[in-house]
């Protein structure tokens, strides 16, 4: 309104000439309801500063960092640590004290066989959970959005299950 760009047939020019441009006066409110999630990505460095300026508009913000991946020894591990941003993350949180930070955490290199053999042993399934857990504490993390379905595309219908219960486990436990 401030600046005339509300029209009902915008020419492509006025898009492209005012697609960076924003309202200071509104960067702190939300005109949506419902909660929102916003991804931010290390090869696309634009998202990091849109989660600071626009922070208080989100709930959730997603870096996507992490990987765990089966180990030659049979346990598994998470990498993308070196991507962590505590500084970032701190400048986010002051914008808005009720974001949660929950990075996309995804499981490569796995397959049919670990996923079988996680979902089908307690101890296992246990084991990766502390590993999630105690790697999520440690970074000072709200939460996790756990990425598994790209590799499997629902071949092993037990383990979504499994999985789920994965899910809702770690979200009771994270402090």
């Amino acid at each position: 309104v401030e600046r005339d760009l509300i029209k009902s047939e915008p020419h492509w020019t006025e898009i492209t000439k005012n697609h960076k441009k924003y309202s200071r006066s509104h960067v702190a409110q939300k005109a949506f309801s419902h909660d929102l999630l916003g991804f931010v990505t290390p090869w696309n460095s634009h998202g990091y500063d849109v989660a600071k300026v626009f922070g208080a508009k989100f709930n959730y913000i997603v870096p996507v960092w992490l990987q765990i991946v089966p180990t030659s020894q049979g346990t598994f591990t998470i990498k993308g640590g070196h991507d962590i941003d505590a500084g970032w993350m701190n400048q986010v949180r002051r914008n808005n004290t009720n974001v949660k930070i929950v990075p996309r955490l995804i499981f490569e290199q796995w397959s049919i066989s670990h996923l079988t053999k996680v979902t089908t042993s307690q101890s296992e399934l246990l084991h990766v959970v502390q590993t999630i857990l105690d790697f999520l504490s440690d970074e000072k993390f709200d939460g996790v959005v756990l990425e598994l379905w790209r590799q499997f595309m629902g071949k092993v219908c037990q383990s979504a299950v499994t999985f789920s219960f994965l899910f809702l486990y770690m979200k009771m436990n994270i402090a």
